[in-house]
C-alpha cells in the first residue's frame, strides 16, 4: 500500500526492514539469463511503534512456526497408498506460492525501506511518501527532513515469520474443499 508516516503504526504493529536482493538466474546458460529482484525482510527481527527491537521468539504464539513444512508421516503415508494403488505420483513446486497469500494481519505489518529503494518509486509515489514524512514530522513534533514513513503490507513477504503458515493455512482449507480429508499423523 501507499507509505503512512510511522507516527500512525498501531501500537501492537511490527515494522520490518527490507532489502533487496538481486541475481541473474541461469548465469551459465547466456540465452536463458533472467534477472531475479526480491525484496527481503529479516523476519525474526521486529520494530515496534517506539523504536525497540524485539526477537520474534519473544513474540510467538503457542502454534506459530519459523518455517513450517508438512511432515514426514502424511508423506509417507500418501507414497505408500499411492504404490498399493499402482497410482502415479507428481510433485509441484510451491518455493514462492506463500507469497502468493494475503498477510493474515492486515493493519499490523509494515515495511520500512531505504531511501535508495524509496528513490526509485515513481513520481505519484515520491509525491506520496513526502506527503507521509510530512505529516510524520508534524504529528511527532520533528524538524523539518526528519520525518518517516512506513509501508503497510498485505500479502506475505519472504523472511517474515507468518508467511509460510498462512500459506499452509490456505492451502490445506482449499484441499480439504476439494475433498480431500486430513491425516490424523499431520
Amino acid at each position: 500500500g501507499k507509505p503512512v508516516p510511522r507516527s500512525r503504526v498501531p501500537k501492537d504493529g511490527r515494522i520490518y526492514r527490507g532489502k533487496g536482493v538481486y541475481a541473474v538466474k541461469h548465469w551459465e546458460t547466456v540465452n536463458e539469463q533472467a534477472d531475479k529482484c526480491r525484496l527481503v525482510v529479516q523476519g525474526n527481527i521486529r520494530i515496534l511503534p517506539n523504536g525497540k527491537i524485539h526477537l520474534d521468539r519473544w513474540h510467538r504464539k503457542k502454534g506459530e512456526f519459523w518455517a513450517p513444512v508438512g511432515s514426514l508421516a502424511g508423506l509417507r503415508l500418501v507414497v505408500c497408498m499411492s504404490a498399493v494403488q499402482s497410482l502415479d505420483l507428481q510433485s509441484i513446486d510451491l518455493d514462492s506460492g506463500y507469497l502468493q497469500t494475503r498477510n493474515q494481519e492486515i493493519g499490523k505489518n509494515f515495511l520500512d525501506l531505504d531511501s535508495e529503494f524509496q528513490g526509485m518509486m515513481a513520481d505519484d509515489w515520491q509525491a506520496a511518501i513526502e506527503a507521509a514524512k510530512r505529516l510524520d514530522e508534524k504529528e511527532r513534533g520533528l524538524k523539518y527532513g526528519e520525518g518517516q514513513c512506513v509501508f503497510p503490507v498485505e500479502g506475505n513477504m519472504y523472511g517474515e515469520a507468518g508467511a509460510g503458515q498462512g500459506f499452509i493455512v490456505v492451502f490445506q482449507n482449499a484441499l480439504i474443499r476439494c475433498g480431500w480429508t486430513r491425516a490424523k499423523e499431520d
